[in-house]
């Protein structure tokens, strides 16, 4: 409990080794101590040389600055600032943050948050800020965009999320709500986040054959489009950041030079960040030894299933896949046709930041704004895993007629997951999760490059 006047004591200053027995009491009164508890683990907790140890191991080094709260004479709260330098740059860590148990659910860490930003603001670091924050520790995110931190939806190597600031987080207008902040967070979302958002997509295309290709003598050896891949090319030049990957069905193209063909085709583009995979690696089945993909009815070479009901399922099962194999990653899948992949884009980190996810649509005039599944992209969120399940599922059951329906029943199948899952959440700004224009308009059909006549299909 806040007793009456509690407001009008507490203060805010760094730390240091003359504060070791305010440090003691504070560290002695946790219940479930976690920072530095590695270090004192096992210590003479009533020793001043264990403390004299831990300052000089932390802010002794000058690469950390420590912030304790107190309320009158008593220490209830630590947080510090590391300054870290990386291959990518000097980095200002915002981290330890821990309140004393009955200070806790006041908002008190936003009073370090404040100090901590005022802090590098007046030693004039030039970097990155962050903080981390472990997915499962919800009050703690709602802190970070309560003060102008935004979800980047990348984890680091310790499994936990990096937020970092929008320009709200230097606004000092006391009239700004944490909503509007959150909000201007987001719209103002940093070019230093846009080029990590760049550097944790992975962008996935997915090609299957009609029919098995079996080219006969004097007929283009190979089995896949070249000026398709030659998109494909063009996007991975424009995010050399980014990984992309072109899937292809490899039971289909028979005995054909394909897969080397659109190999050798892309390297001698001088492109390293685009591979072509096999669709039969995708998923595993571990019940018969085999994967997910190969297991599928749909997929198999005497399906009858049509073609694009088959990349329909396709492109998700490898949004789902990608997810798996590259924890911490953005999933995005693309047509060919998407001439801009629009990586890092606002609207983009908007949505995933906001939602998990982001849906493609056209552009076209006169007409709203409506989501295709010819792109979308998906973080590793608990909510954009569901609505990806819940959108498998349906494409799922939709497929399974087969040859009795046209690919539009397989499209609303898609889509009313989409919409099943805004209406249970009550998401009222669906436009919020679109990436309007990235999708050409329907008539739009890849140039033919005449060069390929004779080489691909």
């Amino acid at each position: 409990m806040q007793r009456e006047g509690q407001e009008r004591d507490i203060t805010i200053r760094q730390v240091t080794a003359a504060d070791w027995q305010d440090y003691r009491d504070y560290y002695k009164g946790l219940s479930d101590p976690h920072h530095f508890s590695g270090f004192l683990n096992g210590k003479d907790l009533d020793a001043r040389q264990t403390y004299d140890d831990l300052f000089a191991a932390t802010v002794g080094t000058g690469d950390m600055v420590m912030f304790g709260l107190w309320d009158g004479d008593r220490m209830i709260g630590q947080s510090s600032i590391s300054f870290l330098d990386t291959p990518e740059g000097k980095i200002a860590l915002l981290a330890g943050s821990e309140i004393a148990d009955e200070y806790r659910g006041q908002r008190l860490v936003d009073r370090f948050y404040d100090a901590r930003m005022q802090y590098i603001r007046d030693s004039g670091f030039e970097g990155t800020i962050q903080t981390t924050i472990r997915p499962d520790n919800i009050s703690s995110q709602k802190a970070a965009g309560r003060n102008g931190f935004v979800n980047t939806q990348v984890l680091d190597s310790y499994g936990y999320y990096i937020f970092r600031p929008g320009t709200a987080a230097v606004k000092t207008d006391a009239t700004i709500t944490g909503e509007q902040q959150h909000t201007d967070a987001v719209n103002d979302f940093s070019g230093a986040a846009e080029r990590v958002a760049e550097k944790n997509c992975v962008v996935n295309y997915v090609w299957i054959n009609k029919d098995r290709f079996a080219p006969q003598e004097g007929e283009p050896p190979c089995g896949v489009p070249l000026h398709y891949v030659d998109e494909a090319i063009a996007n991975a030049r424009r995010y050399p950041q980014a990984q992309f990957q072109v899937w292809v069905d490899s039971r289909f193209l028979d005995k054909s030079s394909t897969m080397t063909i659109v190999d050798d085709h892309i390297r001698a583009a001088g492109i390293e960040n685009l591979a072509v995979r096999d669709l039969s690696t995708v998923g595993k089945d571990k019940r018969h030894g085999i994967t997910d993909y190969e297991a599928s009815p749909y997929f198999s070479m005497d399906s009858g299933v049509p073609v694009w009901h088959r990349v329909d399922v396709a492109r998700l099962m490898v949004t789902e896949h990608t997810l798996q194999e590259k924890p911490g990653h953005i999933a995005v899948y693309a047509d060919f046709d998407v001439v801009d992949v629009r990586l890092g884009d606002k609207a983009f980190m908007s949505a995933v930041t906001n939602h998990g996810f982001v849906l493609g649509s056209t552009k076209e005039p006169g007409k709203e704004a409506w989501p295709e599944n010819g792109y979308f992209a998906f973080s590793g969120t608990e909510n954009a895993r569901g609505l990806l399940s819940s959108i498998m599922h349906n494409v799922y059951e939709a497929t399974a007629q087969g040859v009795k329906l046209e690919r539009n029943d397989v499209f609303n199948a898609y889509f009313k997951a989409i919409l099943d899952y805004c209406e249970e959440r009550k998401i009222e700004d669906r436009q919020g999760l679109l990436l309007t224009g990235v999708l050409e308009p329907t008539q739009y059909v890849i140039p033919h490059n005449p060069r390929y006549k004779d080489i691909s299909v």
